[in-house]
């Protein structure tokens, strides 16, 4: 089955007839001497036209340069004269000079009756796949583009696809602009996905309720503002729940709400009833009223009286919106360790994080504590201080943290910017680890540590089997590609999540376990996406990955390297004065005396094996299982998944980061990976701190769970 193809307010387009549309467009780009590759701007208003100029444009092979709506014409025409395109597609909404493009055409003649496709045609987009620059993207008062590879959109479009599950039956409603980053990725799903999607202008809200209730949309997508604004719209305007029942999914640039409680950047809309289905009088921020009418709440809801501390959740949400509002200034310090990549993916995770502390709090109920103690990572140093100090002062009364001194400088900057936000009492520590392990380490009732794991145990055995100690390490998080694998979706993942902050991340997989029958299409791929990555400054938006910003993982990287330099087989360069290391991919069959070890670097460590046998006995070895945390398999692998689940979190044919989320437990059963200790004993399990404390610290006798003041 097939949906109908675009919804739009001057009629509905099959999917035949956009073919047709496409083949008159891409006709008339060859007569008028257009050539793979050049560059072709495009401006205007959510349309039909935009739909089928996108598509045509991506058969073509063309270098992309979308321009948002409302940007002025002088803003448009000196992008223009930074970046010289050929081609200017436009709604004539913006008169622009005549030198800032040669070939303009209007969106609109895009939309004129055409005649059947030939049989056969189809619209191929392999090559722009291939492509290293093949989409800009120039948001409003932007001085540099971000550019995205055709491989780079493709990963998104799938990573999407699995979250959503699109299906030829589902009527999509896009609440974006089609020249935002993620509009070309949904308008790709609703293309390959074959289903129904409603065209409407990317400000029309009302129009957007309107389409819900008359098309029966299935899936509702957009950006964060735009699902906040639809969620307000709902307020002011009661609609009966029974309108909105057709929607099984409500997702945020892609992440279905439900997926990642408490880390979107809206609230979830509906929830689950027994039978899988939107559950329409379980609306969270519009209540039900009898007659089965959505009403307005007068008031927002009073912070949750299971979190110990309440009158704090104000200064968290004043920490969210702080980082949501000065988001340069953030970056710019985040961006002294992280590539900016990175560095913009650790500023939404906090701020997620923040958003959803409350409902985390409220969800497993600690018990007030007096105080904790923090050893930091030497890494994510605002992520962190949201994880490990800002959440946990809902329920400790003091928070005492000792920066890593790898980031001390960092850290401390970002906590004098915060704490003249939340003026929480949360002090950091300037002190050597001996200093800390002695004095507020001692009186703490909660101790968290993340480091190595003999340096967790010297810890642990200075202090009292009284109080509660909770170990972060790291895994090796294998990867496991089986013989009948996605082998193009295994070797995006692979990239994206080793290469997070330039490979410098404990989620980094270490190795990669790869069947022989698709070893050799794997190692092509991998090496093709690595040359097609860019490299640049930590500040760079457009590089992939950048220089190696730790001293000690870089000396690690280049002397394994230097010992198994026979088994490298792409990458491999290295500029010294630079710690510039170029992603390395090295290959080994699997044998009994393979070793592996963990490294924080841009290393692809890639084992081949025939025997499933052999690969389950590897896997069952006392190195991976004291170290199980993560594990990816992808392919039809149901007895490794099952072996692998006992000890790992397992994630089949998608990555960790696929449903990292703040506030929920994560790890596996691995000692070495995490722990909680108290009374003597050390339990091995998936860590979210409210939840350990909940679990493992019971309130002394007599004493109130909540704070009186």
């Amino acid at each position: 089955m097939t949906g109908v193809g675009l919804i739009g307010q001057t009629g509905v387009r099959s999917f035949e007839d956009l073919r047709a549309r496409c083949r008159v467009f891409a006709e008339h780009l060859r007569d008028n001497g257009f050539a793979p590759g050049d560059r072709v701007a495009i401006q205007g208003g959510n349309s039909i036209g935009y739909v089928i100029a996108l598509l045509t444009l991506l058969h073509s092979d063309a270098t992309l340069v979308l321009l948002e709506e409302d940007q002025s014409a002088e803003e448009t025409a000196a992008i223009l004269r930074r970046a010289p395109v050929r081609w200017l597609l436009h709604d004539g909404s913006v008169e622009l000079p005549a030198e800032v493009a040669g070939f303009r055409l209007r969106l609109s003649e895009l939309e004129r009756e055409a005649s059947p496709a030939p049989a056969g045609f189809e619209l191929d987009l392999t090559k722009w796949w291939q492509r290293s620059h093949a989409v800009e993207v120039w948001p409003a008062g932007a001085k540099e583009a971000v550019i995205r590879a055709g491989g780079t959109v493709r990963f998104a479009v799938r990573r999407a696809q699995q979250r959503a599950g699109y299906k030829d039956t589902d009527v999509l409603l896009p609440l974006l602009p089609f020249s935002h980053p993620y509009g070309l990725v949904l308008l790709l799903l609703w293309w390959f996905s074959r289903s129904s999607a409603v065209v409407l202008p990317a400000d029309r809200l009302d129009l957007a309720v309107e389409a819900i209730t008359r098309m029966n949309v299935t899936v509702v997508d957009g950006t964060p503002a735009a699902s906040q604004g639809l969620c307000r719209l709902l307020e002011l305007r009661p609609v009966r729940a029974a309108t909105l029942r057709s929607v099984r999914r409500w997702c945020v640039e892609g992440v279905p709400l439900r997926e990642r409680p408490g880390r979107n950047s809206a609230t979830p809309i509906t929830s689950l009833n027994r039978d899988g289905k939107d559950d329409m009088r379980a609306l969270p921020a519009h209540a039900v009223n009898s007659t089965g009418s959505v009403r307005s709440l007068a008031k927002p809801e009073p912070t949750s009286a299971a979190v110990p501390l309440p009158s704090r959740v104000a200064a968290l949400r004043a920490v969210e919106t702080f980082l949501d509002e000065r988001r340069d200034e953030v970056l710019a310090i985040l961006c002294e360790v992280s590539n900016h990549r990175t560095a913009v993916g650790e500023l939404e995770t906090a701020i997620r994080t923040l958003r959803g502390a409350e409902a985390e709090v409220t969800a497993h109920q600690p018990r007030l504590i007096g105080s904790a103690a923090v050893f930091m990572p030497s890494n994510i140093p605002l992520y962190a201080y949201v994880l490990y100090v800002l959440v946990p002062s809902l329920y400790c009364e003091r928070v005492t943290f000792r920066p890593s001194a790898h980031i001390q400088s960092q850290l401390t900057r970002l906590h004098e910017l915060l704490a003249k936000v939340h003026g929480l009492p949360v002090t950091l520590a300037a002190s050597t680890q001996r200093q800390f392990t002695t004095g507020p380490v001692a009186g703490a009732e909660l101790v968290l540590f993340t480091g190595t794991y003999a340096n967790a145990e010297r810890i642990r055995g200075q202090i009292s089997e009284q109080q509660l100690f909770l170990y972060f390490g790291q895994g090796i998080n294998p990867v496991v590609v089986g013989p009948d694998a996605d082998v193009d979706l295994a070797v995006a993942d692979a990239v994206d999540i080793r290469l997070i902050n330039s490979g410098q991340d404990c989620f980094g997989p270490d190795v990669m376990f790869v069947h022989s029958s698709v070893r050799e299409r794997f190692l092509d791929l991998l090496g093709k996406r690595i040359d097609e990555l860019v490299f640049g400054s930590y500040d760079d938006p457009r590089a992939d990955y950048g220089c190696m910003y730790y001293d000690q993982a870089f000396g690690f990287a280049l002397e394994y390297l230097h010992r198994n330099s026979g088994h490298i087989v792409h990458g491999g360069q290295v500029e010294l004065r630079a710690r510039r290391l170029q992603p390395t991919v090295l290959c080994r069959e699997l044998t009994r005396r393979s070793s592996y070890e963990e490294l924080f670097a841009p290393i692809f460590n890639v084992v081949s094996y025939d025997d499933l046998d052999a690969l389950h006995e590897t896997l069952t070895t006392p190195f991976f299982e004291e170290r199980a945390m993560g594990a990816m398999v992808y392919g039809n692998l149901p007895s490794t998944v099952e072996l692998l689940a006992r000890r790992h979190d397992v994630y089949q044919n998608t990555t960790l980061l696929s449903t990292d989320n703040g506030n929920e437990p994560f790890g596996g059963l691995g000692m070495l990976a995490n722990y909680v200790a108290i009374g003597g004993r050390r339990i091995a399990e998936p860590l979210l701190v409210s939840k350990a404390v909940a679990d493992h610290l019971k309130p002394p006798a007599g004493l109130a769970r909540r704070a009186t003041a």
